[in-house]
């Protein structure tokens, strides 16, 4: 993310007035995201033609980049089995995805249940067009998706889910982390991820005995 002072393409000045209202509505835009006005600042100093990419600890700093916590995973019964449970968490405390991960005798595999909260059409972040729209990243080692891997995609209310069957068996990675991201997002490439610690041996052998539709 690059920063500069503003201009105007024919060089010409900006009149003072304007400018006041420009860092007026700009000021209370940040404010109202949660972003400190230091940002404006930062910019300032750094002429038109030029470009600071804002570091890791100044987009940190500057309460531009929003964080998720993620809860424990919990088992609940679904779909006439047993199935992993978890929810990612905005700072506020307020859910930002809910997750599920269960095992599926009608498909064979490990399924990935994501509901992103109140985003409804607006992030339509995958397409078939594009047969390279996801992966899922285990202890290091990444693992393309196709859009054949899409069992469900669309609204629901407010919020937006999408359900994939994972091209691994998951007991085959227990214990490990694991990420599921939309690799060519529109906006942002965590809309519909999930990311945990997979459960041990055991805990996935119960859930494949209670197998689900």
């Amino acid at each position: 993310m690059g920063i500069h002072q503003f201009y105007t393409p024919d060089e010409s000045n900006v009149p003072t007035s304007a400018t006041q209202q420009l860092m007026g509505q700009l000021v209370l835009f940040l404010i109202e995201m949660g972003i400190s006005p230091e940002l404006l600042t930062l910019a300032s100093r750094v002429p038109g033609d030029r470009m600071h990419y804002l570091t890791k600890d100044e987009i940190s700093r500057l309460g531009i980049a929003t964080t998720t916590s993620v809860t424990d995973m919990r088992i609940e019964v679904d779909h006439g089995g047993l199935a992993l449970r978890w929810e990612a968490r905005n700072n506020d405390g307020s859910v930002d995805r809910y997750q599920e991960l269960r095992c599926s005798q009608q498909h064979n595999a490990w399924l990935l249940r994501i509901v992103d909260t109140g985003i409804a059409w607006q992030n339509v972040v995958l397409s078939p067009d594009n047969d390279s729209n996801m992966a899922i990243d285990v202890a290091g080692d990444t693992v393309p998706m196709r859009w054949s891997d899409v069992l469900d995609i669309g609204p629901q209310g407010s919020d937006f889910g999408l359900t994939v069957r994972l091209p691994l068996d998951i007991r085959d990675v227990a214990g490990r982390n694991f990420y599921f991201r939309t690799t060519d997002a529109r906006n942002f490439e965590i809309v519909l991820s999930a990311r945990a610690t997979l459960p041990d041996q055991t805990t996935l052998k119960q859930l494949t005995r209670a197998c689900g539709d």
